[in-house]
């Protein structure tokens, strides 16, 4: 600065009036310039000020003498007007130093979570030049409100000091990872049970191959969260068949998938044998809009999904203002469009086979009629008194979600197509929370579905009913009002419990509770609402599955009685509701039957459970067997041959229950564990003496006659129920399978749930 001042001294000596004025009037325009960047830095505006001060001093001091002195040197104008330049120009490589965060590097620590019940936010990592920036000195970060149900969610980021401009980054909350816990193979079929996801899932989807890597595997899709059961029809004979399963949850028209589950199996037994299928060339599918997408209509700032049918190789979008992104979770034939600003854009998409499909977007409302299965735009819409008026039956509901149930019958000659429920905070409806549909619904049942609630409020519901016509949506009146409190899940709260709750095992034999063995259970309960109260498991263990039948009933002694409600736990009776148990470990566990309300639950009973270890439990009867039935100085064959006796004895064991000579399944008289009840069939049999021959000890070669020969052949229905036992060069055969007709009843006799002698409290 010391240069400056001299140089100023020096030069404004000799500058004549109107050049100064000129000079000044130059230079603090520039400074005028500069005054509105933030990022000059300390030491050039100190510079700026210097010189300024310099400048007016100098000025008000030489323009009275100055008046008189008219010669110049142009030089020095010339000069002066160069370092004034020079300045500025300093002033600007400072504001240059400005560094957008376009040109950063932005990472999320997660783009895929998995719903946990809990916000869940990704950590931000932002590098410039492998430099670490620092949050709220160089950026700030703003979510998108929620992050915590399933969906799509916006992170930006907003530069801070030198670091100017905005970034966006997306994540993803996907449902809750599905489980299998059971499968039984039949003949040609198999059942699946899956643990039941009750939050954030809206259905199941399955796959299965006869390969462990499932290559070419065939999908299954189940809607609804409510059935844990799944059937696999048509498969092949005596086959190994490999499964996973995950759930999804469909928001705002896009499908969320979960990750996979681990991979379980089974082996069918059929007698039919699977044809191979002859490998037939594909052809090039077409490439078309799903569900009319190609009239839908962008509104502003919401989201929408776009599906076509083939994967989607890139787009091109015509409006700036129109934000991507692909789906690559539904075989990436999915694009999520987002517009910021209103007007058209016209899309174009490449698909993988290089096939092209063009399209302007517009505003629209698709409904789906579901006598024709196509796809509506609603530009209007009109009321018409003569639609029938839906009658709400029940309302189902749970941990953010309520299921309302209408009665009708929605068959073609039905002049309205759907439902339409509304819910809102107030009986006035002022502003509704959700606006739900229900369309093509099985037995006329409408089933109007509000998701992503927050819990601990009450609720006003109404619903009617709609149709379509020349592109008008034509609605009906209103349903009366109904209203319906939302519990609050995840806190103790202050209101006591109203009703009782009792455990009781269903079985003749009031047998104890085994590890990997379905227990039906029943909970004698004056509880009239199935969906105010669960049972907690050790504050729900993994270790621990509960479910309900679903639609197929496991067991035909239990009558179920017909109600609205389809409850995500249990099933009602008489007296109650019947829940299934399945431990994978043993152990003593604590049940604990809470009850809902808007302050939160409230533990009403507490059950201790004792479940044993059906692997300990089957060795010690075997053990207890031998020891009873054999000495020490007997040899391996004479040890078999008691203990084969033993089991033979007339009365000791039965075959599987049938009816109508079909194998069905009591509840009063299960078929696990077979040595608390003693019933077994040719599959069973063989193998537990397969098992006695290995605990006796001194056996070359135990063989399983089973799958010597073709399932139902004349050799098979001789030969597969028997083991063969080989010391040397002697073979001994083995059987002790009882008779099919043992296990025949000439009727089924429905358990009475008001008579509680015969089954055994727990607890």
């Amino acid at each position: 600065m010391l240069f400056f001042s001299k140089i100023l001294n020096t030069v404004i000596q000799y500058l004549p009036l109107d050049s100064m004025q000129t000079s000044l009037q130059l230079y603090l325009a520039s400074q005028s310039h500069n005054s509105f960047n933030p990022f000059v830095k300390e030491e050039k505006r100190k510079s700026a000020k210097v010189f300024h001060d310099a400048l007016v001093a100098f000025a008000e001091r030489r323009i009275i003498t100055m008046k008189k002195n008219y010669h110049l040197h142009w030089q020095i104008h010339l000069c002066l007007i160069i370092l004034l330049l020079l300045f500025c120009s300093s002033s600007q490589v400072s504001a240059a130093t400005k560094i957008n965060l376009k040109n950063t590097r932005i990472k999320l620590s997660a783009i895929k979570l998995t719903y946990n019940k809990k916000v869940q936010r990704p950590k931000i990592r932002v590098t410039y030049n492998r430099k670490v920036l620092k949050e709220k000195k160089n950026y700030i970060i703003n979510y998108s409100k929620g992050c915590k149900k399933v969906g799509t969610y916006t992170v930006q980021i907003i530069g801070k000091g030198i670091y100017t401009g905005t970034a966006q980054k997306q994540f993803i909350i996907l449902p809750p990872k599905a489980q299998i816990m059971n499968i039984y193979a039949k003949i040609s079929t198999a059942t699946v049970i899956i643990k039941r996801q009750t939050t954030q899932t809206r259905g199941y989807q399955l796959c299965y191959a006869t390969n462990s890597k499932l290559k070419n595997a065939k999908t299954i899709t189940v809607k609804g969260n409510k059935n844990n059961t799944i059937f696999l029809n048509d498969l092949c004979a005596r086959t190994t068949y490999y499964l996973k399963i995950r759930t999804y949850m469909t928001v705002k028209g896009k499908k969320y998938y979960s990750k996979w589950s681990s991979t379980g199996h089974c082996t069918t037994n059929s007698t039919h044998q699977g044809a191979t299928p002859t490998p037939t060339s594909v052809p090039i599918p077409k490439l078309t809009f799903k569900n009319g997408a190609e009239n839908v209509t962008l509104e502003n700032g919401n989201p929408y999904n776009i599906q076509v049918s083939n994967n989607i190789k890139n787009i091109d979008i015509s409006n700036p203002t129109v934000a991507y992104s692909t789906d690559e979770s539904i075989n990436g034939n999915s694009c999520l469009l987002k517009t910021l600003e209103p007007g058209e854009c016209v899309i174009t998409i490449t698909d993988i086979y290089g096939q092209k499909l063009t399209s302007t977007v517009s505003v629209t409302q698709k409904l789906d009629d579901p006598h024709t299965q196509t796809s509506y735009t609603a530009t209007s819409e009109t009321v018409d008194s003569a639609l029938p008026v839906p009658t709400i039956k029940s309302i189902d509901y749970g941990d953010g979600w309520m299921d309302v149930h209408c009665r009708g019958t929605l068959s073609q000659s039905d002049s309205y197509i759907g439902y339409e429920g509304y819910l809102s905070y107030n009986n006035q409806f002022k502003y509704s929370i959700q606006v739900s549909q229900a369309v093509n619904v099985v037995d006329g049942a409408g089933n109007v579905c509000f998701t992503s609630l927050d819990t601990g409020y009450s609720y006003y519901i109404k619903v009617r009913s709609y149709t379509i016509h020349n592109n008008v949506k034509i609605v009906g009146p209103w349903s009366e009002i109904r209203k319906a409190d939302l519990p609050t899940y995840d806190k103790k709260g202050t209101t006591p419990a109203k009703y009782t709750y009792e455990i009781y095992g269903l079985d003749k034999q009031k047998a104890d509770i085994y590890t990997d063995c379905s227990k039906p259970l029943f909970i004698k309960t004056d509880n009239p609402d199935p969906n105010s109260f669960s049972w907690i498991f050790n504050g729900n263990d993994s270790r621990i599955s509960a479910y309900r039948s679903g639609i197929s009933r496991f067991y035909r002694d239990i009558p179920l009685e017909d109600n609205d409600l389809e409850t995500t736990l249990f099933d009602k009776v008489k007296g109650g509701y019947i829940g299934y148990m399945h431990f994978s470990e043993a152990g003593t566990y604590t049940v604990e039957f809470r009850e809902y309300s808007l302050s939160g639950y409230t533990v009403a009973n507490t059950v201790t459970l004792n479940v044993l270890d059906y692997e300990q439990a089957k060795n010690a009867w075997m053990i207890d067997i031998i020891n009873r039935t054999t000495t020490a100085d007997m040899t391996p064959f004479e040890k078999m041959d008691a203990i084969s006796a033993y089991l033979k004895e007339p009365g000791r064991f039965k075959y599987l229950t049938r009816y109508n000579d079909d194998v069905v399944s009591l509840a009063a008289d299960p078929i696990q564990p077979f040595f608390v009840t003693y019933r077994w069939d040719s599959s069973t049999s063989p193998a537990i003496l397969g098992e006695f021959a290995e605990l006796v000890g001194g056996f070359d070669d135990i063989h399983y006659c089973f799958g010597d020969y073709p399932v139902g052949s004349p050799s098979w229905s001789i030969w597969h129920y028997v083991v063969k036992l080989t010391i040397g060069n002697e073979t001994q055969n083995y059987a002790v399978c009882p008779m099919g007709s043992t296990g025949d009843i000439e009727e089924i006799k429905m358990i009475d749930f008001s008579d509680l002698s015969n089954m055994r409290k727990f607890g």
